[in-house]
C-alpha cells in the first residue's frame, strides 16, 4: 500500500472528493490541513502553491489538485506495465 500526501483544509468540497477517490483506489492518504499547522502553508506559498487540494504521490512527486489526481488514479488504473502478458 502507498501512502499518498494531502495538503487539506476545513470545509473543502475538492479536499473531501479527493480523500474519498484516493480512499476508493485503495489508498491511505496521510493528509496536514493549513488550517491547523501554519508552517504547512507557508511550505506551500515558498513553493508557490496557493490552492488546496495539493496531492504529492508515495516517491514524493507532486501531482496537483484534484482534477489532477483524479487524472493521476485514472492512468494508474489503466497502466499494464506490470502486466506479465
Amino acid at each position: 500500500m502507498s501512502f499518498y500526501t494531502v495538503i487539506s483544509r476545513n470545509n473543502c468540497q475538492y479536499c473531501t472528493m479527493v480523500l474519498e477517490d484516493l480512499y476508493e483506489a485503495g489508498e491511505r492518504p496521510i493528509v496536514h490541513h493549513v488550517d491547523k499547522d501554519p508552517s504547512i502553508r507557508t511550505l506551500m506559498l515558498m513553493a508557490g502553491l496557493k490552492t488546496v487540494p495539493q496531492v504529492f504521490a508515495p516517491d514524493g512527486y507532486h501531482i496537483g489538485g484534484y482534477a489532477e489526481t483524479v487524472q493521476w488514479l485514472l492512468d494508474k488504473e489503466m497502466d499494464d506495465t506490470n502486466d506479465p502478458y
